[in-house]
């Protein structure tokens, strides 16, 4: 007796196949992006140790140049963070001495982090509070640019 499960390929199957694998990636006109809690639980703890490296550079900055005096304070966006479910986490050793250096690297992560989560249509986190922190570091961007 022989064995038939896996037929030799025809026009008519190679077509089926290729219209099930469209119809499979296929979500409508938007595609989707979804992402799990675990994911997005890790972003928003890397967002967290972002901010709070960004504000230790801050800090620097305004030991150096007086004049200084950023619109807004970091430590209330490390704040909505943590009542968000953030690690926060203690002292990160930020000990060098190109502060605006790390503050631009810091500055681009964040903006990275943020623009990912914002993006995300399954985001599990108060989008308002994102969407906050995001126009406050723009601000915060623009004033030491």
């Amino acid at each position: 007796m022989k064995y038939n499960d896996y037929p030799l390929m025809g026009e008519n199957l190679v077509r089926v196949l290729s219209e099930e694998y469209a119809n499979s990636f296929k979500v409508g006109t938007q595609q989707r992006c979804q992402v799990s809690v675990q994911e997005q639980k890790s972003k928003l703890n890397e967002l967290y140790t972002y901010i709070y490296a960004q504000n230790q550079n801050v800090i620097r900055l305004k030991k150096e140049n007086r004049n200084f005096n950023p619109k807004f304070d970091m430590q209330n966006h490390l704040n909505m963070l943590c009542d968000m479910g953030a690690d926060c986490v203690g002292d990160m050793g930020c000990g060098r001495k190109h502060c605006l250096n790390d503050y631009y690297r810091c500055e681009v992560e964040i903006f990275k982090v943020l623009m990912f989560l914002l993006l995300l249509d399954n985001l599990n986190y108060n989008k308002a509070s994102l969407s906050q922190i995001w126009n406050e570091q723009m601000g915060v961007f623009e004033q030491i640019i």
